[in-house]
């Protein structure tokens, strides 16, 4: 069969693509990648096409200012294949393009994100040099099965030493209290196992990824006071009517060891059941032994997960 790699954008996609396969972007997706593009984003994309309009394979690159945060020189790669083509050399034309473009950029390194489970394309990175760096899980709380009452000392015993929960709806929503949040959201960022090396992103950039009117609320942003000083955090995100995603959960390293870390989880999983969420999502490295064990105790159970692939150029 003839096909052709081109390049795919949000306003050519229709163009070149007619059909293309389960695993294969579609144009909402391409959308949703420009959406979290700024002018410091270098994104390539490209699509092997049939003159007929049938996409066989898809190939990305991006850098810069992106989501996840990327360290300094570091490309986030993808490469797919339509599944009845694979083992035709397709992949490997796909991902020469790609590591092209990405050596005009200087890249440092490359990684890549697959799911624990999807042995074949593990294997196929690992042959072309990557090596695993971060070990990720997947943990999903089903609310209507959620029992927060036996779990509640926690949080009575955080209240009665003074502490109090509450919202960033509570302050002022100009940004000086988003300049506070942001502040107090990358410290506690830089505890997360695999973020010691990334750069903090600007305060611009941090408004355009978080003030996205489909997921943003500010009551979702759950906080726990010392007086006047944040503790902790807890910020939960809306990823469709029936799923919350809990971003972060992280306490300030002047209060850990005092059961905060499950108190303000309780509190989210509170106001995402409030909301009509059916169950929460979560991601946590598998070095995270403190966050996991407070998932566990909250009833959260364990999917596949994501390994990150690196490849040092």
């Amino acid at each position: 069969m003839t096909y052709t790699i081109v390049p795919l954008t949000m306003e050519n996609y229709e163009c070149f693509v007619r059909e293309s396969g389960s695993n294969l972007p579609a144009l909402r997706e391409i959308q949703l990648q420009d959406k979290r593009c700024s002018s410091e984003t270098i994104l390539h994309r490209i699509g092997l096409v049939t003159p007929e309009g049938r996409l066989l394979g898809f190939a990305m690159a991006v850098t810069g200012s992106w989501d996840p945060i990327l360290r300094p020189g570091y490309f986030e790669v993808n490469v797919s294949v339509d599944m009845d083509w694979r083992r035709r050399g397709l992949g490997k034309k796909l991902y020469a393009e790609v590591v092209k473009f990405c050596s005009e950029h200087q890249a440092v390194a490359l990684q890549t994100m697959i799911g624990e489970t999807q042995h074949e394309g593990i294997a196929w990175a690992e042959r072309r040099g990557f090596t695993k760096e971060l070990h990720t899980f997947t943990s999903e709380l089903d609310l209507s099965r959620f029992q927060p009452n036996v779990l509640m000392d926690s949080l009575s015993t955080a209240e009665a030493n003074g502490f109090r929960f509450t919202s960033l709806a509570e302050y002022p929503q100009d940004d000086e209290s988003f300049r506070r949040f942001a502040d107090f959201y990358w410290d506690l960022v830089l505890d997360v196992p695999g973020m010691e090396e990334k750069p903090r992103p600007s305060f611009e950039e941090m408004k355009r990824v978080f003030l996205d009117a489909a997921i943003w609320d500010p009551e979702g942003v759950i906080l726990c006071l010392d007086g006047h000083q944040w503790a902790a955090m807890s910020f939960v995100i809306k990823r469709s009517a029936d799923v919350y995603y809990h971003n972060l959960t992280g306490v300030h390293r002047d209060y850990r060891g005092r059961g905060l870390a499950l108190a303000i989880k309780l509190k989210a999983a509170a106001y995402a059941k409030q909301r009509g969420a059916k169950s929460i999502l979560t991601h946590n490295d598998s070095t995270n032994a403190r966050m996991l064990t407070v998932n566990q105790k909250m009833g959260y159970e364990r999917k596949p997960g994501l390994y990150q692939l690196v490849n040092k150029m």
